[in-house]
């Protein structure tokens, strides 16, 4: 949804750069949020990011690493 949001408000290129890297696209998505009406999207985006970090270190304490 926010690649969608990106072709249409900016600029083709920066629509790709975020495909290239998702880090942009995430980084974009909150700096526009308000604009594109997209806050929920980033806040779950945001949440999912932090429950894969979490579950990253969990899944690693298990395996002793």
């Amino acid at each position: 949804m926010t690649l969608v949001q990106m072709f249409q408000k900016d600029s083709v290129l920066k629509g790709i750069l975020g495909i290239i890297c998702g880090l942009w696209a995430f980084v974009w998505g909150w700096m526009k949020a308000e604009e594109t009406g997209q806050k929920n999207v980033m806040i779950i985006w945001s949440v999912c990011i932090l429950i894969g970090i979490v579950a990253n270190l969990m899944g690693g304490a298990a395996y002793g690493v």
